[in-house]
Formats: structure tokens, sequence, C-alpha cells
């Protein structure tokens, strides 16, 4: 089962300036205490200065020194805006933009961020959400041009944001031919005056070496600078340097501090990616239900990635009960978005029949979505299908197509062509050629590819019989998943063919490939418990395992299972 952890790549990014306090100073206050203030400031407002209403609207909606009254601080940031005092317009817009009050009414609140940035007293925060505004067509039509000019404008007026979203727009094409190096300029003046998002996509350049010189360790600095001012993606990307040693030592623990930190902030791929390291037990214990809870969270919030992993582990059963309809729910959930990966999983569900009703029918369809979503392994396998339930009329041409494209690399193809010399469907009957073909499969990862060639050499089918190939093969195949492989291998360190005896080993190999789904795998599990093989005999524990892998199909352990709950 193949597991996404998501890109690495950045994105550059716009945000939204919010306004909740007032740089303006305050008026006839002196040293005195809120409430003291607040009279003051209703006094001055009273006499018609703007400074003395913009802070009493703030005294009225923060509730300093006085009780909160909203509707007061809406009449006061009014009479505020009135005269001239642009901060007073842009908090009221953030009000009416908001529904702090009246109900929510943006173009109001463009109109304000308007008045706010050509007012006498201008204020470099009304045009920044202004210019997010028109970017967006918020409030009204958008207009890029306007939007960039007023970027510029807040950001000549010392407002950092502004200055990285300005960038954007050269570094994007957004309106605006491409001048990465005017971007470069405006992210380093953002960054330099303490803006997270500046320091944000000046390190998303220099990691890229986009208008400089490609700076891996100045860059993870840049995403550290951000990420202590609570900038969630910036947090992201230090996670990813740690995990991949991009810029500074690659170390799974401090990529888990770092993704935490992501995930806490509402990047939901940091969830993602920190729920990865948790199935995986890198850089921290292995917590399978804690890798299932961060999983969710991501595919709730629609990242592909989340639900695909989510799908992985409710298929299989790891850190949550198996549940095939929620598996098929999840990986649907990222089918829909295109993820081809997660419809060829969903239609291998429905083929495999183990944890879904069996349905040839939808396997196709779900393997031909994959295809059409660009994965190879879902091309290949929609012939698959057509071959295993005998819908095409003519093997022969399969072959021959699933054959020029293992040429091109595709693996699945490769264990295609395999599967049908093995059998003598549309090619003849060649069971040497079918070995090539699934070692030139299994070499590209193909999981059942490296354990039908395992089963040849522990066979002697096709290639000269050795054992411990077959072992070593097994366990690749293992590694990838593949439960019966773990069985088989299970089975030689239990009898000691090909590899040294270890009955420790062979019980590990067992339980992984009953916990997996595989009936034979719990029966040997539960053999060895009835015969305290490497493990102290526990006739509960046979009984328990017996029972699973007679209700997974295994009919001997059924008979078993009676046996050993009679004692």
């Amino acid at each position: 089962m193949r597991r996404v952890k998501g890109p690495a790549a950045a994105l550059l990014m716009l945000a939204l300036c919010g306004c909740a306090t007032a740089r303006a100073p305050r008026t006839g206050a002196g040293d005195a205490g809120p409430a003291a203030a607040a009279r003051a400031h209703a006094r001055a407002c009273a006499h018609d200065d703007g400074n003395g209403c913009l802070e009493l609207g703030l005294d009225r909606e923060k509730g300093r020194g006085i009780p909160v009254d909203l509707p007061g601080a809406y009449k006061a940031y009014e009479k505020g805006c009135g005269k001239g005092y642009g901060l007073a317009c842009t908090n009221l817009g953030f009000l009416y933009q908001h529904a702090e009050g009246p109900a929510r009414d943006e173009a109001r609140a463009a109109r304000l961020y308007r008045t706010a940035c050509d007012a006498p007293v201008p204020d470099r925060l009304g045009c920044a959400n202004l210019a997010i505004f028109l970017r967006n067509g918020w409030g009204g039509p958008r207009d890029l041009a306007e939007s960039l000019r007023l970027f510029e404008k807040a950001c000549a007026a010392g407002e950092p944001d502004s200055c990285a979203n300005a960038g954007v727009f050269y570094g994007t094409s957004e309106g605006v031919p491409r001048d990465d190096a005017k971007a470069l300029a405006l992210y380093e003046k953002g960054c330099a005056g303490d803006s997270a998002l500046g320091c944000y996509n000046l390190g998303v350049v220099t990691a890229q070496g986009t208008g400089l010189a490609a700076d891996p360790a100045a860059a993870a600095a840049l995403f550290r600078r951000a990420c202590a001012k609570g900038d969630g993606p910036s947090c992201h990307e230090l996670g990813m340097a740690y995990t991949h040693g991009r810029g500074v030592p690659e170390d799974l623990a401090q990529a888990a501090v770092f993704l935490r930190q992501g995930c806490d902030t509402g990047v939901l791929m940091s969830c993602v990616n920190l729920g990865t390291q948790y199935a995986d037990g890198k850089g921290m214990g292995a917590d399978p239900a804690a890798a299932v809870a961060l999983f969710r969270q991501g595919c709730a919030g629609g990242v592909n990635e989340g639900c695909f992993n989510l799908g992985n582990h409710l298929a299989r059963g790891q850190g949550v009960a198996a549940s095939g309809p929620e598996a098929a729910a999840a990986y649907e959930k990222a089918c829909d978005a295109k993820m081809g990966t997660a419809c060829f999983e969903l239609g291998r569900l429905y083929e495999e029949g183990s944890v879904l009703p069996p349905d040839p029918d939808l396997a196709l369809a779900f393997y031909k979505r994959a295809c059409a979503a660009g994965d190879a392994s879902g091309c290949a396998h929609s012939g698959e299908v057509h071959t295993t339930y005998d819908k095409p009329e003519d093997k022969a041409d399969l072959a021959e197509s699933y054959l020029l494209d293992c040429e091109r690399g595709i693996a699945i193809a490769c264990y295609n062509v395999g599967v049908l010399a093995g059998s003598g469907a549309g090619v003849p009957l060649d069971l040497a050629r079918s070995a090539q073909f699934y070692q030139r499969a299994c070499d590209g990862d193909e999981r059942d590819a490296c354990y039908n060639l395992a089963l040849a050499y522990a066979t002697g089918q096709g290639v000269a019989k050795d054992v411990a190939r077959a072992a070593s093969l097994y366990e690749r195949a293992c590694a990838m998943h593949e439960e019966m492989s773990c069985t088989n291998l299970g089975t030689l360190f239990e009898n000691g063919e090909g590899v040294a005896p270890d009955a420790g080993k062979a019980r590990t190999l067992y339980q992984r490939a009953c916990d997996w789904g595989d009936a034979v795998g719990c029966s040997n599990l539960a053999d060895l418990y009835r015969n305290g093989t490497g493990v102290a005999a526990d006739p509960a524990a046979a009984a328990r395992f017996f029972t699973k892998a007679c209700t997974l199909g295994h009919a001997p352990a059924c008979d078993a299972a009676r046996k050993a709950k009679e004692r």
C-alpha cells in the first residue's frame, strides 16, 4: 500500500492585514488609568477631535476602562472617520467586514477602506485591506492593477506585509509581467520590516533559487525566523527541511516539532506529514492511532494526501478498526479530487474483496479513473481486470500493450506480462520469461511481482530453486505491506529454510501478516501460541487468532478455533 507524504514545495502567499489597535497618540489622557483615559477620549470626541473619537472607538470596542459597547464603537469610529482620521475608517471597515455588530457588509467595508487610504490622515492598513479586497473581488469587482498599486502605496508607507504581497504579483506574473528581481526586493523589504509573510516568501525564493542563487541554509533560517512569529507555513517548511536535510541536518525529531507547530496553526499538510512520521515511527515512537487522527484532520480539511493515508489505515486496520466502507469513502474523496493513486487503491479494494464485497465492475471503473488522472498503475490494471474477468476478446493484443508499457518503465505492466506468460494467456506459456518480467516489476517496487518471484525461487518454477533468494524477496514484499509475503517469510524462519531458524522472527512476521488481514498468518500465529513455539504457550491467544483466521476465511482454522475454546 503506497503512502503519500505530499508535496514539499512551498507556494508564495498573500495575507490579509488586520487592524485591531490604533497607532495614533492618545489625547488628554496623560498617565491616567484606563477609565480616566476613556473619559478624556469621550470629552475630546465630543469636541470633534478625530483622534479622540478613534481612541474612544477602541475603548468601546475593546472594553478599555469602560464596558464593551459595540454600537457606541461604531458611532465613535464613524465620527473619527468623518474628521479625516483614516485609522478610524479602517477599524470601522474591519467591523463591517467581520460583522462585529451589524450584519456583515463587505461592500461598505471596501468603501471605508478606500476612505481610510485617501483620508487627510491616511492609514496604510486601509490601503492594504482594500488591496486584498480588490485582488479577491470582495465587496466589488476584481482589479489587479489597482490592488498592486495600493499594496505598493502601503509598502512605501511602512506596512511590511504589503511589501510581501506586492512581491507576489511580480513573482507570479499576476496582472503584471514577471519580474523576479523586483519581487525579491519587495520580499526583502517586507522581511526587514519584521513581516513573517515577507520572510516566508523570501525563504521560498531563496530555497528555489528564483532571482538569486539557491541557498537552502539561508532559506531554513528565514523559515525559522517567520515560524518564531507564529507563521504556520514557515513552520511547515522548516519541518520539511529537517525531514529531508535541506539546509539543516536531517533530524526527524526536530521535523516533528515544527510540523506540530504548523499543524497547530492550521497548516493541514503539516498534520498529514506529522501523521506519516507517527505511522512510520520516525523521529518518535510509532503511534498508528495518532497517525489516523492526524490523517482524519487533514482529510476533513480537503487534503488529498490525508484522505489517501486515512484510507490506507482503515483498509489495513492500522491504528483503527478496519472498515472497508470508511476506507472507500476516504479514498473516493481523494479520487474525486483527481488523485490517481487514491482511485487506484479503491479499485484494488474492490478487486481483492478483502474489506469490501468484490465488484469487478467497480474495480474497473476506479482503475479507469486512476488512469485518466495520470496513474500508470491504473492504466495497466484496467487491462488486468479485463483479463481476470475475461472481458477482452483479444488477449494477445492486450499482452502486446502491456509489453509496450513495460518497456516504457511501468512496473505494473511488467508484472502483467509476467502473469500472462506464467499462465499462457495471450502469449505462449513460459515460466522463465514470466520470472524475468516479475524481476523487472519487482525492481520497480511492484509488491505483487516480488511475491510471485519469491514463489518462483521457493519452488524452482522458471528459475533455479533458491530459498535464500526467495526469503530476500519475501522480505522486500513484506516491507511493502504484501501480507502473504510476511506469512511465507515467517514460515521460512520457523522452519529454518533459506534462513537461520528464528521462532521469534516468525512470530513477529505472522503477527504483522495477521494484523494486515492474512488468514494463514493468523492461523500460523495461533499455532505458535498453542504449541509454545518462540513464545510462552497461551491457549487463549491461540483461540483468539484461530478465530480471526476462521473469520478471514481459512477453513482449517475454524475447527482449530472450536477445539481451542473447548479446552
